[in-house]
């Protein structure tokens, strides 16, 4: 339940964003804090769901959720200027192929980094005040969560193709 609380606070973050991108409402600060409690919010529906060892209803959508949550943030970046319209559209029909025909988890969190990333490198080149934040945000979250941050890093290199050639199964005959 308190997972469930968590992941649906994700869902209203991306819902504020997408207003904020269509109705020009509130400033750069407002979209980046609201990005941060999605993120937050993200870490804690996990940190919830395997303490209670339960996911919960949404358990089962969080990567959805996510994909969902950094889309609105990426609208909000190609409405404010800050991503050109064909990168926008190619950007989604992409993700869209991926999403339908390549679901694989790895590829679409490496199609998801630079739109991850890219509110964090704008906030720290253009916003002083929001370096603080970011800085004690990072810290505190890798402090309270490094051993999750390391297990996401290990599945994200585990879904990866391998370079070494797969061994051939010798049929052994007695």
């Amino acid at each position: 339940m308190i997972a469930d609380f968590f992941t649906f606070l994700r869902i209203l973050c991306s819902v504020y964003i997408i207003y904020l991108g269509l109705f020009n409402a509130g400033n750069f600060n407002i979209y980046f804090y609201t990005i941060l409690i999605g993120w937050t919010s993200d870490i804690l529906d996990g940190y919830f769901a395997r303490i209670f060892n339960k996911d919960g209803k949404l358990g089962k959508y969080d990567f959805q959720v996510d994909l969902f949550f950094e889309w609105s943030f990426f609208f909000y970046l190609y409405k404010f200027k800050y991503v050109n319209s064909t990168i926008f559209i190619l950007y989604n029909i992409i993700f869209l192929f991926l999403i339908f025909f390549l679901p694989s988890k790895t590829l679409l969190m490496s199609l998801q980094a630079p739109v991850t990333f890219t509110p964090f490198i704008i906030a720290l080149l253009n916003y002083n005040e929001l370096r603080i934040v970011i800085f004690f945000w990072l810290i505190i979250n890798l402090f309270l969560f490094y051993k999750r941050f390391f297990n996401v890093i290990k599945e994200y290199i585990d879904g990866l193709p391998s370079s070494e050639p797969k061994e051939e199964k010798k049929d052994v005959k007695k």
